[in-house]
């Protein structure tokens, strides 16, 4: 029986194609099913992949487009689905695709655990190898000349391993590959940009390093040992904590599940998920021919195996109804959009419009109330109270009765106590003010990069409390590494950050404020909910907001810190992540550039000596330990003037870590 889709696409045409029914629509395309009559032979099925009439005006889309036609037809694989051809059909480019008839490999697991079942151990492996060897013929491919043309995927995940009924494993969709030339040899600009599948990203498509075919063997990794384990490798409470498990490379859930595995099998999948991409198994081909021993039974039985299960999945999804059009979460984002005309005010034709539309019969936003001595009571809204305890405002302890309720302390509320600085956030911790410490230091004499300095050589852990005037910053140190840091600025505020760069519209920051209560007070997670960012952007976003609000400290010519070793603090807030060496480095040149002394001889004829490193101290750089050891025998600066080898920040940096002191 044909659908009335079907019926209408009957006479359809793109190119010498005949559309049957579309699959699927997309960001940039949209896909039919379609028939293709050849000048001999039967007809086949085939996949069209139109792009979008309205993206045409974007030229970096229609290059991403064409890039896909002119990669897809230089690779012939197995394993690899197959471009068949491409052109342009009513001004609009398309691409002609192998069809696979099964399931993709996100459909076939969704249906293994819904009935209870997994891939057995060599069957997994028999798909992972086949993944990899249609990943090792992409990173293969050349051009017309033969030259490679380091073709990088960049979306390895299970929604792009495509499985047939006759148990073949075909690795798909290069529409967001990337070759590093292009076929006539020029140099491509660097798109480094994450667009992958959260859980299939290798850690630097998270910040700024170069991505090259090692990120597409981490997330291929990934993939395997997730059908080993039955489970995602990177999983978590929300997309922010997968992105952070990402980032650090965290694999223990793997190690815990792999100790039945052979010795050999962990250590290949170990090598291929190791962080640092230096470190990591560089090729398919190699991850390949470390598995391939462990596939365990005949590939002709084991591809059977998986056209069966393959079957099974089609069948069963073909009984399954669509999702609806619109999820609870967006219907109840609708709902509460109300929230923002209560929160801003202003012209209605110059106040930007979000990208949610809006419901006048959502839920009216809280009021709360500030009591005060002697005072009435000071009404805020949601996002007035947020801005009133970071300024300092209003104080942690204030009494505050939300919507004519019981009065409770302002860090007693759950949607605010995210918005406290750490020491402010327990009762507990209001004894860590500044002079409750012997460990206190006088910004103006011993600067902000010594005081990191000083906690990197002694292993220090616990709070670190910068303050200046209308300045306030706190520091979570773990064994001698910076961790966490809050601060009261009101421009280093992500919210703030985000407008000031033009990510966000004040309207749209406004709409999430007035959402946030809903969302525990997180505005990240609240962004994410109104689909105002994607979960990359807005980690890269926290990543630069945390090492902003840590480095800016640096730059402080005056000012106070206090270090309270004994304070444990909840694990609250962005993690921030930094080289401590490179952080000391960057803290020198960012005092150099606000005109801030670097460092200068305390009196005249000073010189420089070598300070014993604590064994139990961060080991050195090698190159920083080199230099160190030059001046064991205390020598005037003098000495190294002229000398190419002796870089004045290197000592600046030695100076800073406590290796070096000045002498008499």
């Amino acid at each position: 029986m044909s659908t009335p889709q079907s019926v209408e696409l009957e006479a359809a045409r793109i190119g010498p194609y005949r559309l049957l029914d579309r699959l699927a629509v997309g960001g940039m395309a949209e896909v039919y099913r379609a028939l293709f009559t050849p000048s001999a032979g039967a007809e086949r099925a085939v996949v069209v992949k139109r792009m979008l009439p309205e993206l045409l005006e974007h030229s970096e889309c229609v290059r991403m487009f064409e890039d896909e036609a002119r990669i897809g037809e230089r690779i012939r694989h197995p394993n690899v689905v197959q471009v068949l051809g491409s052109g342009t059909h009513e001004g609009a480019p398309y691409l002609a695709l192998e069809y696979v008839f099964g399931v993709d490999l996100h459909r076939l697991l969704r249906h293994l655990r819904s009935t209870g079942q997994a891939l057995r151990p060599p069957l997994s492996l028999f798909v992972a190898t086949r993944l990899l060897a249609g990943l090792a013929a992409v990173h293969a491919a050349t051009d017309s000349e033969g030259r490679l043309l380091g073709v990088v995927h960049r979306d390895v995940s299970p929604s792009n391993v495509f499985l047939s009924v006759h148990g073949e494993v075909k690795l798909g969709d290069l529409g967001i590959a990337r070759a590093l030339l292009r076929e006539r040899g020029t140099k491509r600009p660097a798109q480094d940009g994450a667009r992958g599948k959260l859980g299939y990203l290798a850690p630097e498509q998270l910040g700024e390093g170069k991505v090259d075919a090692r990120a597409d063997v981490f997330a291929a990794a990934a993939l395997v040992a997730e059908l080993l384990m039955g489970q995602p490798l990177f999983a978590g409470p929300s997309e922010l904590a997968v992105l952070l498990a990402v980032r650090d490379a965290d694999i223990q859930a793997f190690q815990r599940h792999a100790a039945d595995l052979p010795k050999e099998l962990r250590s290949a999948l170990e090598a291929a998920l190791r962080r640092d991409p230096e470190a990591r198994t560089s090729r398919a081909e190699d991850l390949l021919m470390a598995l391939e021993p462990f596939v365990s039974e005949p590939e002709k039985r084991l591809a059977s195996e998986l056209g069966a299960l393959v079957r099974r999945a089609h069948e069963a999804s073909s009984l399954t109804p669509p999702p609806r059009e619109r999820t609870s979460l967006a219907r109840t984002v609708e709902a509460d959009a109300r929230m923002l005309l209560a929160l801003s005010p202003g012209d209605p034709s110059t106040t930007p419009t979000p990208r949610v539309a809006l419901d006048p019969n959502g839920p009216t936003a809280s009021i709360y109330e500030v009591e005060r001595d002697g005072a009435p009571p000071s009404l805020y809204s949601y996002a007035g109270l947020v801005a009133a305890l970071v300024g300092g405002e209003v104080a942690p302890h204030a009494l505050v009765v939300v919507n004519g309720g019981e009065a409770k302390p302002a860090h007693h509320l759950p949607e605010m106590v995210r918005h406290l600085l750490p020491s402010a956030r327990e009762p507990a911790q209001g004894r860590a003010r500044l002079g409750d410490t012997t460990e206190l230091f006088d910004l103006s004499v011993t600067p902000a990069t010594e005081v990191f300095g000083y906690a990197y050589r002694t292993r220090f852990s616990g709070l670190a409390v910068f303050e200046g005037e209308a300045r306030h910053k706190e520091v979570h140190f773990a064994r001698g590494v910076p961790v966490r840091v809050a601060s009261r600025a009101h421009e280093e505020l992500l919210g703030q950050r985000l407008v000031a760069d033009g990510t966000l519209s004040e309207g749209e920051l406004s709409l999430a404020l007035a959402m946030m209560p809903r969302y525990e007070g997180r505005l990240g997670d609240t962004l994410l909910a109104l689909d105002l960012l994607t979960p990359v952007a807005l980690f890269r976003a926290l990543s630069l907001q945390a090492r902003e609000r840590l480095g800016e400290v640096h730059e402080w010519p005056d000012g106070r810190a206090a270090l309270y070793g004994e304070l444990e603090l909840p694990g609250r807030g962005f993690p921030v992540e930094v080289q401590p060496i490179e952080f000391l480095r960057d803290g020198l040149a960012r005092r150099a550039a606000a005109g801030l002394p670097v460092f200068a001889p305390p009196w005249s004829g000073a010189r420089l000596g070598a300070e014993p490193w604590p064994r139990a101290a961060h080991a050195l750089p090698q190159a920083l330990e080199a230099l160190r050891t030059r001046f064991v025998s205390p020598l005037p600066l003098a000495t190294f003037a002229g000398d190419a080898a002796v870089d004045s920040t290197e000592i600046a940096l030695l100076l800073s870590l406590g290796a070096l002191r000045w002498v008499a």
